[in-house]
Parts: C-alpha cells; structure tokens; sequence
C-alpha cells in the first residue's frame, strides 16, 4: 500500500510504501533503508549504476522514505552519498563512451562479452584521454 507521502515522487519509477521503496517488482524493505557502506548511504550507492535505475527520482524517494520510516536522516551523509553516487554515474558514462568508439561493432549499451584485456585497454584510454585534458 502506497502512503500519501508519496505524493512527492507521484507518477516517477520510484514510490514510499508501507513496506518501505519500492518501483515495479522491487522492494527495498524499511529496516534496511536506513543501511550503510563505508559510512555513506547503502541503497543509493547499490542503485546508482544501473541502466534501468531513474537515480534522480530514486534519490527523492529514498530520501521520502528514510525520513518517514526512520524519523529523518542525516544530511550531510545523504549530500556526501550523492556526491560520491554522480561521480560514479560519470565515470560509467565515460567508459561506456570510451567502450562505444573502441568496440563500435561489439558494444551494444553492456559490457556483456568483454574480455578483461579489453576492460585494460579502454581503461588506458580513459586515463591517456584524463592526462592530456589536465595538460
């Protein structure tokens, strides 16, 4: 059952439940929202990346549901969480960028069928193309 303050993320992916956040056939329970990884936000970090992921509209709601179901959260860390989360979104754009002009016929959105080589080259692409910018 969808509680009335949802109506802050209403018609996004992402919705407060009574059972905690939830979008189509996912459910973050309430006793694990408030979970933490190397003293940041857990869930926003374990979200961040994936293709299939609005973080934009998760990020409301996760900040809705914490709030309502632990009486509030800490700013600061939902700031620093963030942060760290956005900065993890560039880098993956970058490297499927990267992966797109290196492996035009082989990448198709994944990295499925990869091999670790080629993880290496384009990463060595990443930081040639990282050196010349700060020069």
């Amino acid at each position: 059952m969808t509680l009335k303050l949802a109506e802050k993320t209403k018609g996004g992916q992402w919705r407060v439940a009574s059972e905690g956040l939830e979008c189509e056939g996912y459910l973050i329970e309430k006793a694990r929202l408030n979970a933490r990884r190397d003293g940041l936000y857990e869930w926003p970090q374990q979200v961040c990346t994936k293709e299939w992921v609005d973080f934009d509209d998760f990020i409301a709601a996760f900040e809705a549901a914490v709030e309502f179901h632990h009486r509030g959260y800490d700013d600061s860390v939902m700031q620093a969480t963030v942060a760290k989360c956005r900065r993890r979104i560039a880098e993956s754009e970058e490297f499927d960028a990267v992966c797109r002009e290196m492996f035009p016929e082989r990448f198709t959105g994944g990295i499925h069928g990869f091999f670790p080589s080629e993880f290496d080259d384009v990463n060595k692409e990443i930081l040639r193309r990282r050196a010349l910018k700060a020069a």
